[in-house]
């Protein structure tokens, strides 16, 4: 799209010089909200949960202790009973009615990196972050999803597989309540189910799965750019395409892993990410324990 390495450069020294400005009659805030918060719009949309969260306790904590047992029996009776996804399923599906419909390029939950989002959108995401919250309250009912996880998996993969299906060959009448009908319970089982995929065999933890877990803030944060520059510089190189797109995979990866490790992890900026200093991590150390169990 830029023209390579020199179509960056020159990019670069239009918003640099601000004859980019210029040519298009913006201004430099102008320019950045045109541009949005990109994939940053995630972190945008958590503390605009935040605060959201913040007022849903203060009021919450002023009901009388009747009307907050009786929440938390309700949150605990949706977890607990496999129609209680159809319920969830139901809410979701009242948030994507207002939304575009879906089609071959855009698809799911509609999303926005604009600083003034359509009120929907966050509403849609909001009702995940109060059910996470709420089960972290109540830990005990993940087991559920461990019983279930099968079952919730596998009708996930095919309400997901027909609203594909439905995109690609929309029926013509309510095309689009249609789709948010098998779009909604397939969101939900597929999470849920993945999750207690997760509790089955997953439980037991593992040094490299909780490294990057404790690496996937910073790679969150940093890939982006790095699959957006990469391509430009392999533009003029003669190879195969789904080779280049492995070759960017591989060194934004490769990358994001490395800085983390001796840029972020020990540092100030890996406390404020990850809320603590972590200890290094000695790959070669890790890589020989591994070998010596082996034989």
């Amino acid at each position: 799209m830029l023209g390579g390495p020199s179509g960056v450069t020159r990019v670069v020294q239009q918003l640099h010089s601000g004859a980019l400005l210029a040519q298009n009659n913006l201004t430099l805030p102008q320019l950045v909200m045109q541009l949005g918060l990109i994939h940053l719009w995630f972190l945008y949309f958590l503390l605009l949960f935040y605060g959201a969260i913040t007022l849903l306790v203060i009021g919450v904590r002023r009901l009388p202790q009747k009307s907050k047992n009786w929440i938390d029996t309700a949150f605990q009776w949706v977890v607990a009973q496999p129609a209680g996804v159809l319920l969830l399923a139901a809410v979701t599906l009242a948030t994507m009615l207002v939304m575009r419909p879906a089609y071959k390029d855009v698809t799911g939950i509609e999303g926005t990196n604009a600083f003034l989002p359509p009120l929907a959108i966050p509403l849609t995401y909001f009702v995940f972050f109060v059910f996470g919250w709420l089960l972290f309250r109540h830990k005990h009912l993940l087991t559920r999803f461990r019983n279930h996880a099968w079952s919730y998996t596998g009708f996930g993969l095919i309400t997901a597989g027909l609203y594909a299906f439905l995109i690609v060959y929309p029926v013509s009448v309510s095309a689009h309540l249609v789709q948010v009908a098998v779009a909604a319970p397939a969101i939900w089982l597929l999470s849920l189910g993945v999750i207690g995929l997760a509790i089955r065999y997953l439980s037991q933890p593992t040094e490299l799965f909780r490294y990057l877990s404790e690496a996937s803030y910073w790679v969150y944060l940093v890939h982006l750019p790095l699959t957006l520059l990469l391509p430009g510089l392999l533009i003029g190189v003669p190879l195969p395409a789904l080779l280049k797109f492995i070759l960017i995979c591989a060194s934004t990866t490769v990358f994001s892993l490395l800085t983390y490790q001796y840029w972020v992890r020990t540092t100030r900026l890996g406390v404020l990410l990850n809320g603590r200093r972590l200890a290094p991590y000695a790959f070669l150390g890790r890589f020989k324990k591994m070998n010596k169990r082996q034989l």
